[in-house]
């Protein structure tokens, strides 16, 4: 059974002006009617891409910026498209993209590659991974924090790629007045680089006194 289908874009799935002709939109279509993935692999960036992708019927996984970004049309995020990938590589395969799949995911690393977290990465349960992270994809939690009723910092990756468009700013919106926010601006996910975990342990030492 065919499970996935890659095709590049410029001068293969568009024409000269950018526009996709019926008959390749019909073609792709049905491939994912049957039952297949689409994976579109582009030297364009998410922002260019996604019109285009909508366009030809296309709302599944791509690979931007020739590979370094995974990212999901629909949901217009990085991680959901990073597990449904995972999904699709073969074990051995898994645990070697797994550190540059979660780097991609989380955001910049720099200097912090020799960090216990990618060393761990590579011994997870991936489809444990997919579940929990499956789960996370989509939903707000940001309204829990206006629950809170103790002095609280939240610190926030300003490249973080986890989480989706819009989160942070929902998560400012909720949480408390003399609540503290922090945006850590070389910060990923993970709060790496080394410059990012300095600058987060100097927050959260300041917030404790």
């Amino acid at each position: 059974m065919l499970r996935l289908v890659a095709s590049d874009m410029d001068g293969t799935l568009l024409r000269r002006d950018g526009s996709v002709s019926d008959r390749t939109r019909r073609a792709l279509v049905g491939v994912q009617d049957g039952g297949a993935t689409v994976v579109l692999v582009t030297a364009r960036a998410p922002d260019t891409l996604r019109p285009l992708a909508l366009a030809a019927g296309i709302s599944t996984l791509a690979l931007c910026c020739n590979g370094a970004v995974a990212y999901d049309v629909e949901r217009d995020a990085v991680l959901r498209a990073t597990n449904g990938l995972s999904a699709l590589s073969p074990y051995a395969l898994q645990r070697t993209s797994a550190p540059g799949l979660m780097a991609v995911a989380c955001g910049p690393v720099g200097d912090g590659r020799r960090h216990p977290f990618f060393a761990a990465s590579r011994r997870s349960v991936f489809s444990r991974t997919r579940r929990r992270t499956g789960w996370q994809v989509g939903r707000d939690f940001s309204s829990l924090l206006g629950r809170l009723d103790r002095p609280l910092l939240v610190l926030l990756g300003g490249s973080d790629r986890f989480p989706a468009r819009g989160d942070a700013k929902r998560v400012r919106a909720a949480v408390a007045p003399g609540g503290r926010i922090v945006t850590i601006p070389e910060a990923g996910h993970v709060l790496l680089p080394s410059a990012a975990v300095e600058r987060a342990a100097a927050e959260i030492d300041a917030f404790l006194r």
